[in-house]
C-alpha cells in the first residue's frame, strides 16, 4: 500500500516543497536535538534554506556554524541547498505545539485544489486537501 507522502510527492508541482518536507522531517537527525530545539527550517528559496532561530544570540551562534550546517545537510544528500539564511522567529516546541488557527486564504484553497486535482478518490482528495491547507496555514 502506498503512503500518502509518496502520492503527494508524485503530484506536487514544486520540487522545493518536496525537498523542504524531507529536510523538515529529518531536522533533528541532521543537526541534533540541541540545535533543532532552537531552530526550524521554514522555506527554501533558490537553493537557500531559510531557518527560523528563536533569538539573536542563537542567530549569531548559528551564523558562525553556517558551514557546518551546510556540511551536515550535504552529508544527508541535500546538495541542492547552497546557502543558509537565518531569521528571527519564535520557535514552538514540538511537544507543546499549540497555536491559534490562522485564516485560510483563497490562495491556499486554490493551491490545495491544484495539488489534489489528480487524486480520483473523493474521500482521499478531501483529506489530502485538508492536509495541504493545514501545512500552508502553519508555514505562514
Amino acid at each position: 500500500m502506498r503512503q500518502i507522502r509518496d502520492i503527494f510527492f508524485e503530484i506536487t508541482p514544486n520540487p522545493n516543497l518536496q525537498l523542504f518536507i524531507n529536510i523538515a522531517n529529518k531536522w533533528e537527525k541532521i543537526l541534533g536535538d540541541f540545535i533543532a530545539k532552537h531552530s526550524r527550517p521554514i522555506k527554501i528559496n533558490n537553493g537557500t534554506l531559510i531557518i527560523a532561530v528563536e533569538d539573536s544570540i542563537w542567530m549569531n551562534e548559528f551564523t558562525f556554524m553556517k558551514s557546518e550546517f551546510l556540511e551536515r545537510l550535504h552529508q544527508y544528500g541535500y546538495n541542492e541547498i547552497k546557502d543558509l539564511k537565518f531569521i528571527l522567529k519564535k520557535i514552538i516546541s514540538k511537544k507543546a505545539e499549540t497555536y491559534t488557527p490562522k485564516d485560510i486564504t483563497p490562495s491556499m484553497l486554490h493551491t490545495a485544489d491544484i495539488i489534489a486535482a489528480p487524486i480520483k478518490d473523493e474521500k482521499l482528495k478531501t483529506v489530502f486537501k485538508k492536509a495541504v491547507i493545514s501545512y500552508l496555514r502553519n508555514k505562514r
